[in-house]
């Protein structure tokens, strides 16, 4: 009944205005709902117990450079870059020439996949696309793009400058189930807050394979002078439908971080990255002395910093890129506790919170209908709430 529900929502929402319309709305709050619901959802999805347990600042392994290779879509990739795809040799053998060539390498760089046209190369914080790149070519290109100091491929085309920002969303569900389930929702919803704002021309937004980190899911990472600030890769964890809209907003638009959600940065050490967030709570704690106003889980945010030169080499040569850290930790003089449902304090089970969780969401969302509501969407509503009281009844009873 669930699936059935949502496809008919999917259907009718599509010949409505997709920015306005009740049942576009509908279609985002039932999807909520549902992932609080299902069983692979509220154990991979965005209600999953390990979300918000662990400090984000500093678990980006140091790099420099980035490079993606657009190869098909997520259901085709392969659960390592290494490993050779059935039908193009391409993606392998482009990563076994870079860690081939690592110890020649100028600049440590990180390799994967994104969605786009087959043998597009695009390169950060170059903000470049090659196009054309073939098998035959990943010798050349690696030696003279990235091991060269002037790194200008000329065996081939000459790049194409990249504008705007570029959000890589890390959907890879054969490498980690966690990424398959959060990716793709974020994805969609980015793009709906994108076009909402107008920005479909500012903003590009792709799906990536893995980047490090599948229990932060969902994943992302933004490039590009966004808020006309200098270009720098910002990493988010834990980011959920619900902040999209800070994000951009706040990121996008105005090029400061999201400290809630940050992950890190594309060449900062792991003792830089801690240092930005433990001078952000100081920046935090101030300001509550003085006005007794602002906090940090409400929207706050931190000016961007510049890139340093640092790293060490990761992504393409067999290291592990999720960081083990605990649910408290110190951060220079000042201890930081994360966002933990104290479900046992509480007395209340997994469903009751995840419930909740769904209910709040029902509320943030039926807040944004506008009136003379459409039969369609009133009967569509019907519909939600009847599922949701059989499921609390089924819950009750179990």
């Amino acid at each position: 009944m669930t699936k059935k529900l949502l496809q008919s929502l999917t259907f009718h929402s599509k010949t409505a205005n997709p920015l306005s319309s009740p049942l576009q709305l509908l279609l985002r709050l039932s999807q909520t709902l549902f992932s609080t619901m299902d069983g692979p959802s509220r154990e991979h999805g965005f209600s999953r117990p390990e979300m918000n347990s662990t400090i984000l600042a500093g678990t980006v392994d140091p790099y420099e450079r980035h490079i993606f290779l657009c190869h098909r879509s997520p259901e085709h990739w392969p659960s390592h870059i290494e490993l050779p795809p059935d039908a193009d040799p391409l993606p392998s053998r482009l990563a076994s020439a870079i860690k081939a060539r690592k110890d020649d390498i100028l600049k440590k760089i990180r390799l994967t996949f994104c969605e786009g046209l087959d043998a597009q190369v695009l390169i950060f914080p170059d903000m470049v696309k090659y196009d054309g790149v073939g098998v035959s070519d990943v010798g050349d290109f690696v030696d003279q793009v990235m091991v060269r100091k002037e790194g200008k491929w000329y065996s081939g085309e000459p790049p194409e400058k990249l504008t705007g920002c570029h959000v890589f969303v890390c959907c890879h569900g054969s490498r980690d189930v966690r990424c398959g389930v959060c990716g793709p929702e974020l994805v969609q919803r980015l793009k709906e807050e994108i076009a909402a704002e107008g920005m479909d021309d500012e903003v590009h937004v792709r799906a990536c394979s893995h980047v490090g980190g599948h229990k932060y899911a969902g994943n992302l990472i933004i490039f590009g002078p966004c808020g006309g600030v200098a270009i720098a890769g910002h990493w988010y964890g834990y980011v959920t439908p619900d902040d999209v809209p800070v994000l951009v907003n706040e990121h996008i638009r105005k090029g400061k971080i999201v400290h809630r959600l940050w992950r890190g940065q594309m060449g900062l050490s792991v003792e830089q990255q801690k240092k930005i967030l433990e001078e952000s709570l100081q920046e935090t704690k101030d300001s509550i002395d003085m006005n007794g106003k602002e906090g940090i889980e409400n929207g706050g945010s931190v000016d961007k910093v510049t890139n340093p030169e640092s790293g060490c080499c990761q992504g393409v040569d067999g290291f592990t890129c999720c960081r083990q850290m605990s649910v408290e930790e110190k951060v220079g003089p000042l201890e930081i506790k994360t966002e933990v449902s104290d479900v046992a304090e509480s007395g209340e089970n997994k469903h009751e919170v995840s419930w909740k969780k769904g209910l709040k969401s029902i509320s943030s969302w039926m807040e944004k209908l506008q009136n003379g509501e459409t039969l369609a969407a009133i009967a569509v509503a019907g519909a939600v709430a009847s599922v949701a009281m059989a499921y609390s009844f089924n819950r009750r009873s179990s």
